[in-house]
């Protein structure tokens, strides 16, 4: 089993350092490569969409809970939020795409072809209201994504996956 916690400040520039640290510790304690490759990527992409969308006027840090147990893998990220703002819904609709997509793989496509196909778009409007946090976290880790909001001023989004070792078999 395995557990890491970090309180995060919403900086941006924590964001490639808690990629690195997750990447790191993991492979530190016998974590695959890829796996390990895997949690960084997925600790990264759910910090940052907590950074982007959270509100921190109050302070406060960004939770996150790496758990590896019997096969399983979760990135937990808790962050607090505004109710009053369009995260909440955002959220849900990023959830709702990739639950009535045929594979999480052709709700990120589909995504990225809608942006590419929006007249005007520009990288800087697309990299930060793109909604391809959570898709591409389903995608590339081939992960389930839930959220969970624990009261109307925060919420837990969490990424599960298959846990295996280099040979791609289940760690017990």
């Amino acid at each position: 089993m395995i557990h890491l916690e970090l309180s995060v400040a919403p900086v941006w520039s924590r964001v490639t350092n808690v990629r690195e640290s997750v990447v790191h510790g993991a492979s530190a304690i016998g974590v695959a490569d890829d796996m390990a490759y895997t949690l960084g990527l997925v600790a990264s992409e759910l910090v940052e969409n907590a950074i982007k969308y959270g509100q921190f006027r109050d302070g406060g840090p960004v939770q996150l809970v790496v758990r590896m147990d019997a096969g399983v893998a979760r990135v937990v990220v808790t962050n607090p939020l505004d109710p009053s703002s369009d995260h909440p819904t955002r959220l849900r609709a990023a959830l709702a795409r990739v639950t009535s997509a045929a594979s999480a793989r052709d709700a990120y496509v589909s995504r990225v072809s809608e942006l590419l196909d929006e007249p005007g778009a520009s990288a800087a409007h697309s990299a930060l209201e793109s909604g391809l946090g959570i898709l591409r976290v389903a995608h590339e880790a081939e992960s389930t994504v839930s959220v969970r909001f624990l009261d109307e001023r925060s919420v837990e989004v969490t990424a599960s996956m298959r846990w295996t070792d280099n040979d791609g078999d289940l760690v017990a």
